[in-house]
């Protein structure tokens, strides 16, 4: 479990490194359909160099049951990306970034609707701080 909070945590600061950079580059002129380009290619390049080579040949047969949705995936997080983006444009960063984490809040009625997911006490608690949190970094 202490690794699994190693790779969240680098995550997170990935995920803060990746927004300074998007909005830079926006700054700097690059439009959303172009950002949003520029990120997938990043992306893509991550995936060769880390996870191609770590792949064996009978890991390669492809599957409907994973492939489908892997692939709604991707077009969800590069259509989210591409909106995000988009949002920058007119929203500052500093409320735009923490406000598009809202996104766990949907992710977690989706989770409890079609992978029969729980809900606790615990976990609606910090949902509920999640929102604030979001309230108060967009003030």
């Amino acid at each position: 479990m202490k690794n699994g909070w190693t790779f969240l945590a680098l995550n997170i600061l990935s995920y803060g490194l990746w927004g300074l950079a998007a909005k830079i580059a926006q700054n700097k002129g690059a439009s959303s359909p172009m950002l949003s380009t520029l990120t997938t290619t990043g992306m893509v390049i991550v995936t060769l160099l880390i996870f191609v080579p770590q792949l064996n040949v009978a890991q390669l047969g492809l599957d409907k049951s994973y492939l489908v949705p892997g692939i709604a995936a991707g077009v969800f997080v590069g259509l989210g990306n591409l909106f995000l983006y988009k949002s920058l444009e007119t929203i500052p960063f500093s409320i735009a970034y923490p406000t598009s984490g809202l996104y766990i809040l949907f992710t977690v009625v989706l989770a409890i609707l079609f992978l029969k997911e729980q809900i606790t006490v615990s976990r609606c608690i910090g949902i509920g701080c999640s929102m604030l949190a979001v309230f108060f970094l967009s003030k």
